[in-house]
Protein backbone atom coordinates (compact mmCIF):
# COMPACT_ATOMS: atom_id res chain seq x y z
CA UNK A 1 0.00 0.00 0.00
CA UNK A 2 1.58 3.10 -1.10
CA UNK A 3 1.98 5.83 1.77
CA UNK A 4 2.38 9.36 1.76
CA UNK A 5 6.13 9.34 3.31
CA UNK A 6 7.07 7.96 -0.37
CA UNK A 7 5.72 10.51 -2.80
CA UNK A 8 7.41 13.28 -1.47
CA UNK A 9 5.66 16.87 -0.83
CA UNK A 10 5.86 17.86 -4.40
CA UNK A 11 3.61 14.97 -5.19
CA UNK A 12 1.21 15.77 -2.19
CA UNK A 13 0.72 19.73 -2.99
CA UNK A 14 0.01 18.64 -6.70
CA UNK A 15 -2.44 16.05 -5.76
CA UNK A 16 -3.98 18.92 -3.61
CA UNK A 17 -3.90 21.21 -6.82
CA UNK A 18 -5.53 18.90 -8.93
CA UNK A 19 -8.76 18.60 -6.64
CA UNK A 20 -9.70 22.01 -6.19
CA UNK A 21 -10.26 24.47 -9.45
CA UNK A 22 -8.41 27.35 -10.44
CA UNK A 23 -10.07 30.31 -8.64
CA UNK A 24 -11.95 32.95 -11.65
CA UNK A 25 -9.75 36.07 -12.16
CA UNK A 26 -13.13 38.06 -11.44
CA UNK A 27 -13.27 36.11 -8.51
CA UNK A 28 -12.72 37.18 -4.55
CA UNK A 29 -8.75 35.55 -5.34
CA UNK A 30 -6.67 37.97 -7.30
CA UNK A 31 -2.88 35.36 -7.39
CA UNK A 32 -4.09 31.76 -5.29
CA UNK A 33 -1.62 28.85 -5.11
CA UNK A 34 1.77 28.60 -5.94
CA UNK A 35 3.22 31.95 -4.36
CA UNK A 36 4.92 32.68 -1.15
CA UNK A 37 0.98 34.12 -0.41
CA UNK A 38 -2.17 34.58 -1.57
CA UNK A 39 -3.67 37.79 -3.34
CA UNK A 40 -7.62 38.84 -1.91
CA UNK A 41 -10.00 41.42 -3.59
CA UNK A 42 -12.37 42.79 -1.08
CA UNK A 43 -15.69 42.54 -1.79
CA UNK A 44 -17.16 46.04 -2.06
CA UNK A 45 -19.14 47.37 0.60
CA UNK A 46 -18.68 44.11 2.87
CA UNK A 47 -16.36 43.23 5.98
CA UNK A 48 -14.03 40.59 5.79
CA UNK A 49 -14.59 37.73 8.43
CA UNK A 50 -11.33 35.57 8.99
CA UNK A 51 -11.69 31.92 11.24
CA UNK A 52 -9.44 29.18 11.73
CA UNK A 53 -10.32 25.78 13.56
CA UNK A 54 -7.74 23.12 13.96
CA UNK A 55 -8.46 18.84 14.19
CA UNK A 56 -6.22 17.21 15.74
CA UNK A 57 -6.20 12.88 15.99
CA UNK A 58 -6.96 11.67 19.12
CA UNK A 59 -8.10 15.22 20.31
CA UNK A 60 -10.72 15.05 17.88
CA UNK A 61 -11.09 12.52 16.10
CA UNK A 62 -9.31 9.18 16.36
CA UNK A 63 -8.49 7.29 13.05
CA UNK A 64 -9.88 3.62 13.75
CA UNK A 65 -13.43 5.12 13.66
CA UNK A 66 -13.66 8.06 11.40
CA UNK A 67 -13.30 7.88 7.36
CA UNK A 68 -11.54 10.12 6.42
CA UNK A 69 -13.42 11.57 3.26
CA UNK A 70 -15.87 12.39 6.33
CA UNK A 71 -12.95 14.10 8.17
CA UNK A 72 -11.82 16.10 5.26
CA UNK A 73 -15.85 17.20 4.82
CA UNK A 74 -16.11 18.22 8.97
CA UNK A 75 -12.25 19.74 8.88
CA UNK A 76 -13.96 22.68 6.42
CA UNK A 77 -17.49 22.65 8.09
CA UNK A 78 -16.17 23.57 11.59
CA UNK A 79 -14.98 26.87 10.12
CA UNK A 80 -18.06 27.66 7.68
CA UNK A 81 -20.14 27.07 10.73
CA UNK A 82 -18.40 30.33 12.27
CA UNK A 83 -19.09 32.01 9.39
CA UNK A 84 -22.31 31.33 9.22
CA UNK A 85 -23.04 32.40 13.26
CA UNK A 86 -21.69 35.53 11.66
CA UNK A 87 -24.04 36.19 9.18
CA UNK A 88 -21.36 35.97 6.49
CA UNK A 89 -20.54 34.38 2.88
CA UNK A 90 -17.83 31.78 2.74
CA UNK A 91 -14.66 33.20 0.77
CA UNK A 92 -11.74 31.45 0.16
CA UNK A 93 -9.90 29.37 2.08
CA UNK A 94 -6.45 27.83 3.55
CA UNK A 95 -5.25 24.53 4.37
CA UNK A 96 -2.83 23.03 6.35
CA UNK A 97 -2.20 19.15 7.02
CA UNK A 98 0.21 17.66 9.04
CA UNK A 99 0.74 14.28 7.46
CA UNK A 100 1.89 11.06 9.30
CA UNK A 101 4.32 9.64 6.42
CA UNK A 102 2.46 6.13 7.13
CA UNK A 103 -0.73 7.34 6.60
CA UNK A 104 -2.15 5.68 2.79
CA UNK A 105 -2.19 7.63 0.13
CA UNK A 106 -5.78 6.46 -0.51
CA UNK A 107 -6.93 8.42 2.68
CA UNK A 108 -5.03 10.88 1.61
CA UNK A 109 -7.13 11.26 -1.38
CA UNK A 110 -10.25 10.42 0.29
CA UNK A 111 -8.99 13.46 2.64
CA UNK A 112 -9.01 15.67 0.09
CA UNK A 113 -12.14 14.35 -2.24
CA UNK A 114 -14.11 15.29 1.51
CA UNK A 115 -12.56 18.49 1.91
CA UNK A 116 -13.05 19.64 -1.75
CA UNK A 117 -17.18 18.23 -1.83
CA UNK A 118 -17.51 20.70 1.36
CA UNK A 119 -15.52 23.09 -0.58
CA UNK A 120 -18.49 22.63 -3.55
CA UNK A 121 -21.48 22.75 -1.30
CA UNK A 122 -20.48 25.98 0.42
CA UNK A 123 -20.62 28.10 -2.78
CA UNK A 124 -17.31 26.42 -4.39
CA UNK A 125 -15.43 28.12 -2.22
CA UNK A 126 -11.37 28.16 -3.54
CA UNK A 127 -8.59 26.50 -1.67
CA UNK A 128 -5.89 29.63 -2.16
CA UNK A 129 -2.37 28.36 -0.32
CA UNK A 130 -1.22 26.27 2.72
CA UNK A 131 0.99 24.04 3.80
CA UNK A 132 2.25 20.43 4.31
CA UNK A 133 4.32 19.46 6.92
CA UNK A 134 5.19 15.80 8.61
CA UNK A 135 3.96 14.68 11.52
CA UNK A 136 3.73 12.16 14.19
CA UNK A 137 -0.35 12.11 14.14
CA UNK A 138 -2.91 13.31 11.75
CA UNK A 139 -4.09 17.00 11.67
CA UNK A 140 -5.78 19.38 9.79
CA UNK A 141 -6.08 23.20 10.34
CA UNK A 142 -8.26 25.36 8.13
CA UNK A 143 -8.25 28.95 8.11
CA UNK A 144 -11.62 30.15 6.22
CA UNK A 145 -12.58 34.10 5.22
CA UNK A 146 -16.33 35.44 4.29
CA UNK A 147 -17.50 38.89 3.85
CA UNK A 148 -20.72 40.36 5.30
CA UNK A 149 -22.38 43.56 4.83
CA UNK A 150 -22.04 45.95 8.12
CA UNK A 151 -25.85 46.14 8.93
CA UNK A 152 -25.94 41.92 8.73
CA UNK A 153 -22.88 41.25 11.15
CA UNK A 154 -24.24 39.07 13.92
CA UNK A 155 -21.95 38.85 17.01
CA UNK A 156 -22.08 37.84 20.47
CA UNK A 157 -21.91 41.13 22.20
CA UNK A 158 -25.32 42.80 21.05
CA UNK A 159 -27.65 40.81 23.38
CA UNK A 160 -29.72 43.02 26.25
CA UNK A 161 -31.68 42.07 29.41
CA UNK A 162 -35.08 40.81 28.39
CA UNK A 163 -34.11 39.30 25.00
CA UNK A 164 -35.01 35.52 24.06
CA UNK A 165 -32.23 32.94 23.62
CA UNK A 166 -32.93 30.35 21.00
CA UNK A 167 -31.57 27.67 19.38
CA UNK A 168 -32.11 26.58 16.15
CA UNK A 169 -32.71 23.39 16.00
CA UNK A 170 -32.65 19.46 18.15
CA UNK A 171 -29.23 19.13 20.59
CA UNK A 172 -27.30 16.28 21.22
CA UNK A 173 -27.08 13.99 18.05
CA UNK A 174 -23.63 14.78 17.92
CA UNK A 175 -22.85 13.78 21.62
CA UNK A 176 -25.05 10.93 20.84
CA UNK A 177 -22.81 9.85 17.72
CA UNK A 178 -19.79 10.07 19.97
CA UNK A 179 -21.45 7.70 22.50
CA UNK A 180 -21.99 5.22 19.54
CA UNK A 181 -18.68 5.47 18.60
CA UNK A 182 -17.13 4.75 21.70
CA UNK A 183 -19.51 2.01 22.67
CA UNK A 184 -18.10 -0.09 19.09
CA UNK A 185 -20.73 1.42 16.90
CA UNK A 186 -19.37 1.91 13.38
CA UNK A 187 -19.90 4.17 9.99
CA UNK A 188 -20.41 1.56 7.11
CA UNK A 189 -19.22 3.82 4.02
CA UNK A 190 -20.01 1.13 1.49
CA UNK A 191 -23.65 1.06 2.72
CA UNK A 192 -23.92 4.68 4.37
CA UNK A 193 -25.73 3.12 7.63
CA UNK A 194 -24.28 2.70 11.01
CA UNK A 195 -22.89 -0.79 11.94
CA UNK A 196 -23.94 -2.39 15.64
CA UNK A 197 -20.94 -3.72 17.25
CA UNK A 198 -21.12 -7.61 18.02
CA UNK A 199 -22.53 -7.95 21.69
CA UNK A 200 -22.20 -4.38 22.14
CA UNK A 201 -23.63 -2.40 25.13
CA UNK A 202 -25.64 0.56 24.16
CA UNK A 203 -28.78 -0.96 21.71
CA UNK A 204 -30.40 1.31 20.06
CA UNK A 205 -32.10 1.29 16.38
CA UNK A 206 -30.63 1.57 13.71
CA UNK A 207 -31.93 4.38 12.21
CA UNK A 208 -31.39 6.69 15.30
CA UNK A 209 -27.99 5.24 15.56
CA UNK A 210 -27.58 6.05 12.01
CA UNK A 211 -28.83 9.64 12.41
CA UNK A 212 -26.54 9.84 15.09
CA UNK A 213 -23.05 9.06 13.73
CA UNK A 214 -23.76 11.14 10.58
CA UNK A 215 -24.20 14.17 13.24
CA UNK A 216 -20.92 13.39 14.64
CA UNK A 217 -18.74 12.44 11.60
CA UNK A 218 -20.49 15.16 9.24
CA UNK A 219 -21.74 18.16 10.58
CA UNK A 220 -23.56 20.41 8.18
CA UNK A 221 -23.32 24.26 8.67
CA UNK A 222 -25.66 26.33 8.82
CA UNK A 223 -25.08 29.00 6.22
CA UNK A 224 -28.56 30.05 4.71
CA UNK A 225 -30.01 30.21 7.98
CA UNK A 226 -26.94 32.43 9.13
CA UNK A 227 -27.86 34.66 6.51
CA UNK A 228 -31.26 34.84 7.16
CA UNK A 229 -30.80 35.62 10.98
CA UNK A 230 -28.32 38.76 10.08
CA UNK A 231 -29.49 41.70 11.00
CA UNK A 232 -32.47 40.26 12.69
CA UNK A 233 -30.83 38.33 15.94
CA UNK A 234 -29.57 41.09 18.84
CA UNK A 235 -26.56 38.47 19.22
CA UNK A 236 -25.68 34.89 17.93
CA UNK A 237 -23.22 32.36 17.97
CA UNK A 238 -22.59 28.88 16.71
CA UNK A 239 -22.75 25.41 19.29
CA UNK A 240 -19.52 23.92 19.00
CA UNK A 241 -19.22 23.63 23.08
CA UNK A 242 -22.69 23.17 24.24
CA UNK A 243 -25.32 25.69 25.30
CA UNK A 244 -23.54 24.88 29.04
CA UNK A 245 -20.11 26.32 27.36
CA UNK A 246 -21.09 28.49 25.02
CA UNK A 247 -24.34 30.08 26.22
CA UNK A 248 -21.90 31.69 28.90
CA UNK A 249 -19.29 33.27 26.79
CA UNK A 250 -22.41 35.02 24.76
CA UNK A 251 -23.52 36.57 28.07
CA UNK A 252 -19.85 37.49 29.15
CA UNK A 253 -19.50 39.26 25.76
CA UNK A 254 -22.97 40.80 26.10
CA UNK A 255 -22.89 41.88 30.15
CA UNK A 256 -26.07 39.66 30.47
CA UNK A 257 -27.36 36.70 32.91
CA UNK A 258 -29.27 33.99 31.02
CA UNK A 259 -32.42 32.07 32.85
CA UNK A 260 -32.88 28.65 30.70
CA UNK A 261 -35.61 26.32 31.13
CA UNK A 262 -34.54 22.78 31.33
CA UNK A 263 -38.13 21.59 30.22
CA UNK A 264 -37.83 23.74 26.87
CA UNK A 265 -34.19 22.27 25.71
CA UNK A 266 -34.87 20.71 22.41
CA UNK A 267 -33.60 16.94 22.16
CA UNK A 268 -33.17 14.97 19.04
CA UNK A 269 -34.94 11.68 18.83
CA UNK A 270 -31.75 9.87 18.08
CA UNK A 271 -29.90 11.63 21.11
CA UNK A 272 -33.05 10.57 23.09
CA UNK A 273 -32.11 7.00 22.33
CA UNK A 274 -29.02 6.89 22.89
CA UNK A 275 -29.30 8.74 25.68
CA UNK A 276 -31.29 6.69 27.21
CA UNK A 277 -29.63 3.36 26.36
CA UNK A 278 -26.68 4.45 28.20
CA UNK A 279 -28.77 5.98 31.59
CA UNK A 280 -28.46 9.63 30.65
CA UNK A 281 -30.81 12.36 31.61
CA UNK A 282 -31.71 13.42 27.85
CA UNK A 283 -32.60 17.13 29.16
CA UNK A 284 -29.24 17.73 30.99
CA UNK A 285 -27.10 15.99 28.54
CA UNK A 286 -28.53 17.70 25.74
CA UNK A 287 -27.75 20.97 27.22
CA UNK A 288 -23.90 19.84 27.97
CA UNK A 289 -23.51 18.18 24.58
CA UNK A 290 -21.03 19.45 21.85
CA UNK A 291 -20.34 19.63 18.30
CA UNK A 292 -24.12 20.05 16.83
CA UNK A 293 -22.96 22.97 14.74
CA UNK A 294 -26.45 24.74 15.28
CA UNK A 295 -26.99 28.42 16.10
CA UNK A 296 -27.55 30.04 19.31
CA UNK A 297 -29.42 33.30 19.08
CA UNK A 298 -30.82 36.34 21.19
CA UNK A 299 -33.63 37.59 19.63
CA UNK A 300 -36.00 40.87 21.14
CA UNK A 301 -38.90 39.99 22.12
CA UNK A 302 -40.21 42.61 19.15
CA UNK A 303 -38.75 40.33 16.62
CA UNK A 304 -40.12 37.15 18.03
CA UNK A 305 -43.68 38.20 18.13
CA UNK A 306 -43.57 39.57 14.63
CA UNK A 307 -42.84 36.03 13.44
CA UNK A 308 -39.09 35.23 13.26
CA UNK A 309 -38.80 32.35 15.11
CA UNK A 310 -41.86 30.70 13.10
CA UNK A 311 -40.30 31.47 9.98
CA UNK A 312 -36.92 30.22 10.52
CA UNK A 313 -37.28 26.99 12.73
CA UNK A 314 -35.84 28.63 15.91
CA UNK A 315 -36.80 27.22 19.67
CA UNK A 316 -36.70 29.42 22.72
CA UNK A 317 -35.39 28.23 25.48
CA UNK A 318 -34.92 31.18 27.79
CA UNK A 319 -33.96 34.55 28.26
CA UNK A 320 -31.28 36.99 29.28
CA UNK A 321 -30.97 39.05 32.19
CA UNK A 322 -29.12 41.53 33.41
CA UNK A 323 -25.70 40.83 34.47
CA UNK A 324 -25.51 41.09 37.74
CA UNK A 325 -28.36 38.33 38.09
CA UNK A 326 -25.35 35.58 36.78
CA UNK A 327 -26.80 32.54 34.93
CA UNK A 328 -29.19 29.96 36.54
CA UNK A 329 -31.07 26.89 35.14
CA UNK A 330 -35.01 27.22 35.98
CA UNK A 331 -35.80 23.01 36.78
CA UNK A 332 -39.77 23.19 37.15
CA UNK A 333 -39.52 26.89 37.90
CA UNK A 334 -36.60 26.51 40.55
CA UNK A 335 -33.38 27.93 39.92
CA UNK A 336 -30.42 25.66 40.08
CA UNK A 337 -26.82 26.31 39.80
CA UNK A 338 -25.23 26.82 35.94
CA UNK A 339 -24.03 23.21 35.06
CA UNK A 340 -20.24 23.27 34.62
CA UNK A 341 -19.81 20.52 32.56
CA UNK A 342 -19.19 20.60 28.83
CA UNK A 343 -17.00 20.67 26.14
CA UNK A 344 -13.47 22.38 27.43
CA UNK A 345 -9.86 21.46 25.90
CA UNK A 346 -8.35 23.45 29.17
CA UNK A 347 -11.00 22.16 32.44
CA UNK A 348 -10.27 23.59 35.78
CA UNK A 349 -9.29 21.47 38.13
Amino acid sequence: MMQVGAVGEEELVRRIAARFPEPSCQGEVALGMGDDGALLRPVAGSLQVVTTDLLLEDVHFRRAWTPLDLLGHKALAVNLSDVAAMGATPGPFFLDLGLPPDLPLSDFDALLEGLAGEAREAGNIVLSGGDTCASSCLHIGVTLTGHVRPERVIRRDGGQAGDLIAVSGPLGDAAAGLLLLEAGWRWSSSAALAERPAGGTLDVPEREATVALVAHLRPVPRLRLGRDLGGKVSAGMDLSDGVAVDLPRLCAASGCGARVELEKIPVGLPARAVFAASGMDALRTALAAAEDYLLLVTVTQEAWQSGLGADLGLTIIGRLVAGQEGLALLVDGVEESWPEHGFRHFPRP
